[in-house]
């Protein structure tokens, strides 16, 4: 924010100095530059307050955003430490137990959604709908839905049998506390990610309150200096 900082003074000083010239008019005239300087810097007050507080929030997201990358950063490097670790202690009989994991979860989530449809399905058929024709849709729609689900369900259930029977129970017993460690890794890392992202985000909204009000100021420098050419003419 070094630049923002001395873009900030520059302009300060611009405003600021509008307010000293009443002494150096004519008496009338200079009572009219005066009132004409008064109204065109009424908000200068305020916008330089904004603009402090643009600065201040500025300074501290980027210290946020390089705290939460480097925490990112360390997340990603322990996770890919670890597993490459797991991989010279167990081989490729370890690697090979990542899809039954998948698997297992995909089945988890199919049960959830099944889970819900039925739920919903209870709601709508115990609900006041406006016809029993918007009824029977709505209870179709969670039955359809609870269906897909259940069949989600079979499928992962027998793909998790299947790559149980290939890898072997006691390989997939001894990579489960390890796949476990690694999946609350992964979700570690990705909520940084986000984190880092929503900072980003962020970062850029208080740069361009930044830029927005710098430019505010400016334009109003050019209306009073304008306005005293008028007058010096």
């Amino acid at each position: 924010m070094a630049a923002s900082n001395a873009e900030t003074a520059s302009t300060a000083c611009d405003v600021e100095s509008l307010y000293d010239s009443a002494d150096e008019l004519a008496s009338t005239d200079g009572e009219d530059l005066a009132s004409i300087e008064a109204e065109l810097t009424q908000d200068v007050p305020l916008l330089f307050e904004r603009l402090n507080e643009c600065a201040d929030n500025v300074n501290q997201l980027e210290m946020q955003l390089g705290e939460a990358r480097q925490q990112h950063q360390n997340v990603c490097a322990s996770f890919a430490t670890r597993y490459s670790q797991a991989q010279q202690s167990h081989g490729n009989k370890f690697c090979g137990t990542q899809a039954f994991f998948a698997a297992e979860r995909s089945h988890r989530a199919a049960v959830r959604r099944a889970e819900r449809a039925s739920k919903r399905y209870a709601l709508a058929a115990e609900g006041d709908l406006a016809s029993p024709a918007k009824l029977a849709r709505a209870c179709q729609h969670f039955q359809r839905e609870h269906a897909k689900a259940v069949e989600a369900c079979v499928v992962a259930k027998a793909t998790m049998q299947r790559l149980e029977a290939q890898n072997g129970q006691d390989i997939v017993a001894l990579a489960r506390p390890l796949m476990e460690q690694f999946q609350r890794q992964q979700q570690a890392a990705a909520s940084s990610g986000r984190r880092v992202a929503a900072l980003q985000e962020q970062l850029a909204s208080a740069k361009a309150c930044y830029k927005q009000t710098m430019a505010e100021l400016e334009c109003i420098s050019l209306s009073v200096h304008d306005a005293r050419k008028s007058f010096a003419a």
